[in-house]
């Protein structure tokens, strides 16, 4: 692989480049929060609560409206 930076062929391909890019980046995001708050609800909170359910769904809803 060589350490040249991505240089496309064409306009529209740079912009592509971008957007995938961009997606990436809130795809991991997104993951990282759902990944946080599962840990939290189930760390802090009472085993078989009904609030852990609610927030992990909330954390993935939220995951998804993000990416």
């Amino acid at each position: 692989m060589s350490n040249k930076p991505y240089a496309p062929k064409h306009p529209v391909a740079h912009i592509e480049h971008q957007q995938e890019k961009r997606a990436n980046e809130e795809r991991q995001s997104s993951r990282l929060i759902h990944y946080h708050w599962f840990y939290f609800a189930h760390k802090y909170l009472k085993p078989g609560d009904r609030t852990i359910d609610q927030m992990v769904q909330a954390a993935r809803s939220g995951k998804q409206n993000l990416a």
